[in-house]
C-alpha cells in the first residue's frame, strides 16, 4: 500500500506495474507533478520519473495490500503513455512459451531482453515529455498574460484545492501562538528579543503588516538548525531577503527586480506600498491585494503553479506556511519545526 503523490490517497499495489498504472492515470489526465515526491512518512525523496519513484518504493517501502484502494485494473492502462506495448508482450511471451524443455535459449533471452529494453526507453522518453509539457504549460501560464490574481487563484485551487481567504484566517490565528513560542523558547537571543519587541510596537500602533513582517521572521528563527553568527553561515534566519524585499522611492518593477539580485527564486518585491511577486528578471503586480499577508500567501501560489523548487534556506519556513493553505507540506518538518507546529495547531 503506497500513499499516492497526486491524489493523497493510500491504494493497495503489489508491484511497479501497479504504481506505474496508478500514477498513468494521473499524469493522463495532468494531475500528476514532476518531479513525485514520495508521501510515505519519513521520507524525502524525489523521482523525475515514474518507473524510478516505483523502483524507490519496491527498494525502501512495503507493498502491503491490507487496506486503501484497489488499484486501477490493467485493462485500464494508458496506451499513449507507454505503459504497455501488445505486440512486445505478445512476441515475449510466445518465446517463453515455445522455448524447448521449459528452458529458454540465449538468443531468446537476448530477443526478450532487447523488446523490455525498448519499453524502458519508449516509458523514460515519455516520461520526460510529460515533465516537459507540464512545465511548458505553467510556464505559459505567464507568457500568454494569465497574470491576473483570480487566474493564480483558480490555477492554484485546481491544482491543490485551497484557497487564499484559509491562508489568511489560519494565519491571523497563528501569529499570537509563533510570538508567544518565540518568547518561550528564545529568552537569550539578542536578534529575536528585538524582533518580539518591534512586533510590539508595530501592534500598539496598529500596523498590521508590519506587525506580520516580525512574526515571519520569528518563523525564519524558529526553523533554523543554527542561530545567525559571525561563524556560521547559511541559518535559515539569514534568509529574509530571499522572501521579501522593499523598496522607498519610485522605481519601475522590472529595475527593482534587478535590484533584487540576491532573491534567485519568486519572492515578494514592495515598491512604495504596492506588493510584486518577482519571478526571473520581471515582477508580477498583485493588482487585487495590498495586503502583506496576501502576498506571501501568492508567492506560495506561484512556486506551485511554476512547479519550482523552494530556496534551500527558506524550504523549511515554506513548508510550514503550506500547512496554511491545509495541504500537504512538499517536504517534512525538521524536529524544531514540529515542535513549532505542535505548539501552534494544538
Amino acid at each position: 500500500m503506497f500513499i499516492c503523490p497526486s491524489c493523497k490517497k493510500c491504494v493497495a499495489v503489489k508491484s511497479i506495474k501497479d504504481i506505474k498504472i496508478h500514477l498513468g492515470h494521473h499524469k493522463q489526465y495532468g494531475e500528476l507533478d514532476f518531479p513525485i515526491r514520495c508521501c510515505e512518512p519519513y521520507c524525502q525523496a524525489t523521482c523525475d520519473y515514474i518507473y524510478n519513484y516505483g523502483r524507490h518504493f519496491e527498494k525502501f517501502h512495503s507493498f502491503n495490500t491490507e487496506g486503501g484502494d484497489v488499484v486501477m485494473s490493467e485493462s485500464e492502462e494508458i496506451d499513449d503513455l507507454g505503459l504497455h506495448d501488445n505486440d512486445n508482450v505478445q512476441a515475449e511471451n510466445e518465446i517463453i512459451d515455445n522455448r524447448p524443455n521449459n528452458r529458454p535459449s540465449l538468443k531468446d533471452k537476448m530477443i526478450a531482453t532487447r523488446m523490455a529494453l525498448q519499453r524502458a526507453v519508449t516509458n523514460m522518453v515519455i516520461d520526460l515529455r510529460g515533465r516537459g509539457n507540464v512545465r511548458k504549460r505553467r510556464r505559459a501560464f505567464l507568457q500568454n498574460g494569465c497574470k491576473v490574481d483570480a487566474s493564480v487563484r483558480d490555477e492554484f485551487f485546481r491544482l491543490k484545492g485551497s484557497t487564499l481567504e484559509t491562508f489568511s484566517s489560519n494565519w491571523r490565528k497563528s501569529e499570537c501562538k509563533i510570538i508567544e513560542f518565540c518568547k518561550q523558547k528564545f529568552t537569550k537571543s539578542l536578534a529575536v528579543l528585538d524582533i518580539l519587541r518591534k512586533a510590539e510596537e508595530a501592534e500598539e500602533n496598529f500596523d498590521i503588516p508590519g506587525r506580520m513582517k516580525c512574526v515571519l521572521k520569528l518563523t525564519l528563527h524558529a526553523a533554523a538548525n543554527t542561530q545567525p553568527s559571525q561563524n556560521k553561515k547559511g541559518s535559515t534566519a539569514d534568509g529574509w531577503n530571499l522572501l521579501y524585499q522593499s523598496f522607498n522611492e519610485i522605481l519601475l518593477p522590472e529595475e527593482a527586480a534587478n535590484r533584487a539580485s540576491d532573491m534567485e527564486l519568486p519572492g515578494v518585491l514592495d515598491i512604495n506600498g504596492a506588493y510584486y511577486i518577482k519571478i526571473d528578471n520581471s515582477a508580477v503586480a498583485l493588482t487585487e491585494t495590498k495586503s502583506f499577508e496576501q502576498s506571501v500567501g501568492y508567492l506560495l501560489m506561484y512556486y506551485h503553479i511554476l512547479d519550482i523548487n523552494y530556496p534551500s534556506k527558506l524550504k523549511l519556513v515554506y513548508g510550514f506556511l503550506e500547512t496554511m493553505f491545509e495541504i500537504v507540506p512538499s517536504m517534512n518538518p525538521s524536529k524544531k519545526m514540529k515542535d513549532l507546529c505542535s505548539f501552534v495547531f494544538n
